[in-house]
């Protein structure tokens, strides 16, 4: 996935390819909840394009939302 991330750490714009086309809304949608770690450029927070990988996995039926924001540790 290509991600455009803001300075507080929110995806502005997201695009991507995956091994399904019905998986791409799903995963932009659950990226969008996320709440990433900005870049810096001299210290402070900048926009920034940013790609990742992302795997779907599933064991089981879920049981409510599949896109809650992860929680950092």
């Amino acid at each position: 996935m290509d991600l455009d991330i803001d300075a507080n750490g929110r995806v502005l714009k997201s695009d991507g390819s995956c091994t399904d086309d019905a998986f791409l809304m799903p995963t932009q949608r659950c990226l969008a909840a996320q709440a990433f770690l900005p870049a810096t450029a001299n210290g402070r927070p900048v926009r920034a394009p940013h790609t990742l990988e992302y795997e779907w996995r599933a064991n089981a039926p879920s049981q409510g939302s599949l896109c809650k924001r992860l929680k950092m540790s």
